[in-house]
């Protein structure tokens, strides 16, 4: 196998999120002026993986912030039923208590 087979082979197989780098590098195989090697490819790859981690951990926080905030985003209102903080009347436990759904 070639150097440039190898490098194809390397290509075709990454995900879809290096598809902008894929198509940028196959240009560069086999140019005269620019040609691709093999530490090129890794330098590239490597970038987009830091780039892909960074979005990633990022993401990952946004998440994590948002479920948080819905935990703890409870009722603050009165209850008008009994007259309770912190619960609506439809998950009041003294309607419940007597039966009045």
């Amino acid at each position: 196998m070639t150097d440039d087979q190898y490098m194809i082979h390397v290509l075709k197989n990454l995900t879809s999120d290096y598809e902008l780098q894929m198509v940028l590098l196959e240009k560069r195989i086999g140019n005269k002026t620019n040609p691709l090697k093999g530490d090129d490819l890794r330098e590239v790859l490597n970038l987009q993986l830091e780039r892909l981690s960074i979005q990633s951990e990022s993401s990952n926080e946004s998440k994590a912030n948002e479920g948080q905030a819905l935990f703890t985003a409870h009722f603050k209102g009165k209850c008008r039923n009994c007259g309770g903080l912190g619960h609506k009347s439809i998950h009041c436990k003294a309607r419940r208590n007597h039966g009045d759904r």
